[in-house]
């Protein structure tokens, strides 16, 4: 089927592709799936995206990581090792060491911060400081000084951020006031 049309000149303009056109693309769409197999990595990973819509576009785009990148890494951490760090003029593999990366990304980081918060309660685990010198950054004031708030762990309360040594603990939040000593007026109570 085709159309023929216009003033001048007319034109032919067919609706699909000639037979063999058309087995070509197959071919080639067959091919990209046969590598993306061989690779275990996601047809939209190479610009194969006739059949995604954006759920499953979104799900490939968190999984093309795991299944492509992070398995690229890990070979290359497992050949820095062998050829490199346990090369024979540094002790070979008995040194006990190896090369591995430590931060990926910004989503494993983030996926590793949610893991802490929920391990920690979101109660802090690290000082400002600690925070700033692990990203290479120069510290607030002195580190060594016992005084300085931010060598301390700090926590975010309805009173607004206070270091974690003000905040009450449970126990000295529940326990009741001392009874007032003998002669002295007991203290008066709001009424309610």
């Amino acid at each position: 089927m085709a159309f023929i049309g216009g003033t001048k000149g007319a034109k032919f303009f067919p609706f699909r592709g000639s037979n063999r056109d058309m087995q070509y693309r197959e071919w080639l769409d067959y091919l990209v799936r046969k590598i993306c197999a061989v690779y275990l990595i996601s047809p939209q990973d190479l610009g194969l995206t006739f059949d995604i819509n954006r759920a499953t576009s979104e799900t490939q785009m968190e999984m093309t990581e795991d299944r492509g990148l992070r398995p690229l890494l890990a070979l290359v951490q497992d050949y820095f090792t062998r050829e490199i760090v346990w090369d024979e003029s540094f002790g070979g593999n008995t040194n006990n060491l190896a090369f591995r990366f430590t931060r990926l990304n910004i989503k494993e980081s983030m996926s590793k911060a949610n893991i802490n918060k929920l391990a920690l309660a979101g109660m802090p685990w690290k000082s400002v400081n600690d925070a700033l010198l692990d990203e290479g950054r120069p510290p607030r004031g002195d580190v060594n000084d016992e005084n300085n708030p931010y060598n301390k762990l700090m926590a975010n309360t309805a009173l607004g951020v206070v270091t974690v040594d003000d905040v009450l603990t449970a126990r000295e939040v529940a326990t009741p006031p001392p009874a007032p000593a003998a002669g002295q007026s007991k203290p008066k109570t709001p009424a309610s």
